[in-house]
Formats: C-alpha cells, sequence, structure tokens
C-alpha cells in the first residue's frame, strides 16, 4: 500500500539531491580519515608533540587539507551555478564574528589547546583514534559526549543568569 510522505521518517523524505550531498560528505569523511591514518597524524603522542612544538607533522597535514580548501572554495567562486552560495556563506561567516564572540573563540581555543595536550587528542582525530584502536580515542570520545552533555545542561541556565544580570544593570 502507498504510504504518505513522513511515515517512514526523515531518512526517507530525503530526495535525490539530499542523497547525493549525503554520498559527498560520506566519501569526504572517508578520504579525511584514510589521509589522516596514513599521516599518522592521530597518533597521541604526535598530537602531543605538535602542541609542544617538538614535532610538525601535524601542522604540515592540516596545512595541505587548508590548501585543498582553498581551492576548492577557489573552484565554487569561479563557477557561475555556485558563485552565490559562497558569497552567502561569506556574508554569514562574517556575520557570526564580533568582538564577544572572538573572546569566547579565544577562550575555546585556549580550553581546546590545553585538552589536546593533555589527552593526545583532537576533535578531528578522535573518531580516527577510535577506528585504528587507539586506547585514548575512546576514552576521548567518551569525554567528549560528557562535555556535550555538560554543555547542554549548564549552557540554559548560564544564559537566563547572565541575560537577568545584564538586564538588571540596565535598570539601574
Amino acid at each position: 500500500s502507498p504510504t504518505t510522505q513522513g511515515q517512514l521518517g526523515p531518512l526517507f523524505d530525503l530526495n535525490v539531491r539530499d542523497y547525493v550531498r549525503l554520498l559527498v560528505c560520506t566519501g569526504c569523511g572517508f578520504v579525511f580519515g584514510i589521509a589522516a591514518e596514513k599521516a599518522r597524524v592521530h597518533v597521541p603522542s604526535v598530537i602531543q608533540q605538535q602542541m609542544l612544538f617538538a614535532q610538525n607533522s601535524m601542522l604540515k597535514a592540516f596545512l595541505a587539507a587548508v590548501t585543498s580548501s582553498v581551492a576548492m572554495f577557489s573552484i565554487l567562486y569561479l563557477l557561475p551555478s555556485t558563485r552565490g552560495l559562497f558569497h552567502q556563506v561569506r556574508v554569514e561567516f562574517g556575520g557570526c564574528v564580533s568582538a564577544k564572540r572572538v573572546v569566547a573563540f579565544a577562550t575555546g581555543g585556549v580550553i581546546l589547546g590545553m585538552g589536546m595536550t593533555v589527552s593526545g587528542a583532537c576533535p578531528g582525530m578522535v573518531v580516527v583514534q577510535v577506528g585504528s584502536g587507539q586506547e585514548k580515542g575512546m576514552v576521548t570520545l567518551l569525554g567528549c559526549f560528557t562535555g556535550a552533555l555538560v554543555y547542554g545542561v549548564v549552557e540554559p541556565v548560564l544564559r537566563r543568569h547572565i541575560t537577568n544580570k545584564s538586564r538588571s544593570h540596565l535598570l539601574k
């Protein structure tokens, strides 16, 4: 019997273009994971040595990734069919940077750097570490989920507190 749209769940409500995007993103993830594993930048000691500026293999690998991203964005800019999307993304990215957010970004970067140095893992490498059987990978992944859970619980409370405090400051 024919089913109505939405009965099978969100995965079946996608159109062909969405499936192509999903396939491309999955392929890019596989390429990234294989490249990271082959470059050995997922090894905890390599990450820790990079954070201590004792070894630069991770820096070289990520600069290569940035270079390929710049090349791809340049191609997207040159193609008339994607030029409008390129400008839209550029404007939206620029709009999210403000003086207050720069402080938050810097604080987050410092916390992330300390965590990377201690754990020998980073957000981009943790899945590669888990997949390659690195012991610290699973612990770090659990830490990521725990951190996300704590943030999800604490953030609304902090936001209300900060918002109320700034409103009371304006009323004085």
